[in-house]
Order: C-alpha cells, then sequence, then structure tokens
C-alpha cells in the first residue's frame, strides 16, 4: 500500500508519520513525504491514501488535491488543517475527511480506522501471466477492464496491460461480488471506474459504456437495466470514495 503526506511542517509531516506506521504498519505501507504539492503533483504517481495540508508553501493544497483526485479518483484524500473552515472545502475537492491539526493524533486515528475499513479492494488476484511464465498478484482495485483476446483475456490496469490464459467467465466467476460486471461477452469491468453510460452511435436503442479512463466498452441490449441497476448500487454504497 502506497500513503503520501503533502506537508510544509516538517514536524507536523513527522507526526502524521508516526500515526500513519502506528495504525496501519502492518500492512506494509511505503510512506512517501513531500514538502510542496508541485513535486507531489510532478511524481504522477497513484496513492491509495493522501493526506494533504492546506496550507503550503507554493501551491494551495485544496487545489493540488482537486487536480490529484481528477487523475486519480480512486485514491483516499485526507485533508488536513488547523482551520475548521477547511473541511466544507476539502469535501468539494473530493476528500473523504477533514483531520483538524489541534486534534491531531485523535483524528488521525479516526481516519486512518475509517480508510482501514475501506481496504477490501486492496485484495489481490492471482493470474499466470502469458510470456512471463509466472503467477502475479494483481490489486482488485487497479483493474480497470478485461477484454478477449482470441484465446486469451488482457487485463488492463491502471499500471500496464497483462495476458492470461484463463477464460474470462472463469474470471468473472472470482471477481463477481468484488465490484465487478459483465456487459458483453467479451468483456469484464470494474465498477470503480465506469464515468457514464452513454447512447450508442449506431441507435438510441443501443448503450455503451465510457471507462474513466476513456475507453468504451459494448453494452449488450439484454444486460442494460442490470448494468444502470448494478453501478448505482455500487456508487450508493461507495459515495465517499468517488
Amino acid at each position: 500500500m502506497y500513503v503520501a503526506v503533502v506537508e510544509s511542517n516538517k514536524c507536523l509531516a513527522k507526526k502524521m508519520k508516526e500515526n500513519i506506521e502506528k495504525y496501519l504498519g502492518y500492512k506494509c505501507i511505503k510512506i512517501s513525504i513531500y514538502i510542496n504539492a508541485e513535486e507531489f503533483l510532478k511524481q504522477l504517481f497513484r496513492y491509495d491514501i493522501v493526506f494533504m495540508g492546506v496550507k503550503l508553501t507554493q501551491m494551495d493544497g485544496l487545489e493540488a488535491a482537486m487536480q490529484y483526485k481528477m487523475i486519480y479518483p480512486d485514491s483516499m484524500l485526507f485533508i488536513v488543517s488547523r482551520n475548521l473552515e477547511d473541511s466544507c472545502a476539502g469535501y468539494k475537492v473530493g476528500a473523504v475527511r477533514f483531520v483538524w491539526e489541534n486534534k491531531l493524533d485523535e483524528n488521525m486515528e479516526e481516519a486512518l480506522r475509517y480508510a482501514n475499513n475501506k481496504l477490501v479492494a486492496y485484495e489481490e488476484i492471482r493470474f499466470t501471466i502469458l510470456h512471463q511464465q509466472e503467477a502475479k498478484n494483481i490489486a482488485i482495485k487497479d483493474i480497470i477492464y478485461l477484454e478477449t483476446i482470441k484465446r486469451n483475456v488482457k487485463i488492463i490496469t491502471t499500471y500496464g496491460e497483462y495476458l492470461t490464459s484463463e477464460t474470462i467467465t472463469s474470471i468473472f466467476e472470482r471477481l463477481k461480488t468484488k465490484g465487478f460486471f459483465q456487459p458483453h461477452k467479451s468483456y469484464l469491468l470494474n465498477l470503480a471506474w465506469v464515468k457514464e453510460i452513454q447512447n450508442d452511435d449506431i441507435g438510441k436503442n443501443r448503450k455503451s459504456i465510457v471507462m474513466k479512463k476513456g475507453k468504451i466498452i459494448p453494452l449488450s441490449r439484454n444486460k442494460t437495466e442490470e448494468m444502470k441497476t448494478m453501478l448505482w448500487e455500487w456508487r450508493v454504497k461507495n459515495s465517499d470514495l468517488m
């Protein structure tokens, strides 16, 4: 698991790191500390959890948070500030919790317990990858969609693509309770990465799915209503992570 702390106050950043290690250390976390938002954004790295200070030396933390969430919408973002007024602004840019500096330890504990309860998505699924001829663990949250390519299945993730000889049907059996849906016989998608359902160019009675990375996935007519229901239910259940 990857965690980032973006905070110009080095003493405060150190205390935050200590809290993270205390409550999440058993999950083999890697913590990165940035003293300004520019350095953090320049990395273009997807962190699982981000603690973002508001009063930074250069770019405002809220502006940085908004830019980051546009690129990595599924990262858990926590806004850290001594001003309670920043809590509302934090939620507007996609934060899931506000951490008040005046009660740092108490608020960090609550925030990290919340994060821990949401980490079901960090479960991994094991595939045998072709060409490499080895098993590989891929975090479920990092899988965007899967597509049948001839006799193989291509796994598209946030950090690369892989081929496996496992069938898409057998993969779906392993993922159907993990927030995945099969909209077409050749595709399997992660509901967390769905942007919208749109009318297909072919006609108003045909629909397709737009993924957050821009990929268009066909939606079978007999799966349209089920897809709408599944997507709505997933978003209601996970609204605080969107």
